[in-house]
């Protein structure tokens, strides 16, 4: 062989093996590929859909807006026709009641204008009276004005005596009233004074019988004392020659056998001290 085509191992190009991977690849990524857009596609078709049924929603939702909105101008014109209607009838109302207010009005002045016409004219003294002028202006209206000014006073004389009679009625029973309650308060207060000396003499009788029984009480207790000290210690006790003159007893014994000594624990001031231990108790009870 010529060394030129001298080939090792495993080092000839086979076609089928080196190109099965790269085909699979190939083949992978272009299903893939396609995959991807089959499904973008239907996320396409379905996104188109949602846009269309909610562009379909909002139509319907601007038809019925429209429609309610129809619904409330046709509401508010009917209102305001009926509103001018109204107004319109209570005008015409208005009016024509005037009118007969101004019918009746002017009626009523016209059937009474000649006698309001000559009665005006004689208050503003167009037409004169020679009687009302020398009779009743210069003689009887004098006259009149004189006879009320005396009545007038006779009137307030006679109003003036019971107001004076109500009047000196009045203050004296005041008086008498305040008398009254002048003499009322002094009773209450004797009253009140009496009490409190009778109650300062019941509490110093109290007091009295409450020290003279305390006197008493204590008067009994000495007694008493006196009996249970001569019960208990005078009247079971001899008599003993010159008993002062006993020796006593020392504690630790040492005396003369053959003098007589006094037995009694302490000798006279233990006869003193139970003595006055005796008091002491029934001082205490």
């Amino acid at each position: 062989m010529d060394k030129k085509t001298l080939v090792e191992d495993n080092e000839l190009f086979l076609f089928d093996d080196e190109l099965e991977p790269i085909l699979s690849v190939l083949c992978g990524k272009t299903l893939e590929v396609s995959r991807m857009e089959v499904l973008e596609e239907e996320e396409l078709r379905e996104m188109t859909e949602q846009q269309d049924h909610y562009k379909r929603m909002l139509a319907a939702e601007v038809t019925d807006i429209e429609r309610m909105e129809a619904t409330e101008k046709k509401r508010l014109a009917d209102f305001e026709k009926l509103k001018t209607n109204m107004r319109d009838k209570k005008k015409n109302k208005q009016l024509a009641h005037r009118k007969v207010v101004a019918r009746t009005m002017a009626k009523n002045y016209l059937s009474f204008l000649r006698e309001n016409t000559y009665k005006h004219l004689t208050d503003v003294g167009f037409y004169t009276s020679t009687f009302a002028i020398d009779v009743l202006d210069n003689d009887v209206v004098p006259w009149l004005h004189e006879k009320a000014f005396e009545f007038v006073q006779d009137l307030e004389v006679q109003d003036s005596v019971p107001t004076l009679l109500a009047q000196d009625h009045l203050l004296s029973e005041e008086q008498l009233h305040i008398e009254k309650v002048k003499a009322e308060a002094q009773r209450k207060q004797e009253v009140k004074e009496e009490k409190e000396r009778q109650l300062a003499v019941k509490m110093e009788e109290k007091r009295k019988k409450r020290e003279a029984k305390e006197a008493k009480k204590r008067k009994e207790e000495r007694a008493n004392l006196r009996a249970e000290i001569e019960g208990q210690f005078i009247a079971k006790g001899t008599t003993m020659p010159d008993i002062g003159a006993q020796e006593v007893l020392e504690v630790d014994g040492n005396c003369d056998a053959s003098k007589g000594v006094v037995g009694a624990i302490g000798g006279v001031l233990g006869q003193i001290i139970l003595v006055l231990s005796i008091i002491e108790k029934n001082f205490n009870r």
